[in-house]
């Protein structure tokens, strides 16, 4: 077993000197430029006059959506680690402070359901495959 690792730790340090960071400071300049008809695009959505293909917009509108997602959950584990000490600080057991925090995280889900279900998606146009 000791030698399996050994072999293993060889491979990964060699294979990391060939590593190649593929987006970073230089963008996107280590990827092979394509033929044509590529573009890097902030929002994606099907082309209205052909269903099959795909139309994007330029931006970072994803980067923005990522930014959010994560700094969610950031902070969804600040507040609960809060909520958690705090219930510890009153006095309350482990599993008394646990049921506050799952019933916190069920309160958030409840209101994201709401506004989810308030929102309207708008109506989608399929192209006519006839013609």
């Amino acid at each position: 077993m000791k030698t399996i690792s050994i072999a293993l730790l060889a491979l990964v340090s060699a294979a990391a000197d060939d590593w190649t960071d593929l987006v970073g400071d230089a963008g996107l300049e280590r990827w092979k430029k394509p033929a044509k008809g590529w573009a890097v695009a902030g929002e994606v959505s099907l082309d209205g006059a052909d269903g099959k293909k795909l139309a994007g917009k330029e931006g970072r509108g994803m980067t923005l959506l990522n930014f959010f997602n994560f700094m969610g959950l950031a902070a969804a584990q600040f507040a609960t680690g809060f909520i958690v000490e705090a219930a510890r600080g009153a006095g309350l057991s482990d599993a008394a402070a646990y049921a506050w925090m799952f019933g916190a995280l069920a309160l958030a889900l409840s209101a994201a359901l709401l506004a989810y279900l308030s929102s309207r998606d708008p109506p989608v146009t399929l192209p006519n495959p006839a013609g």
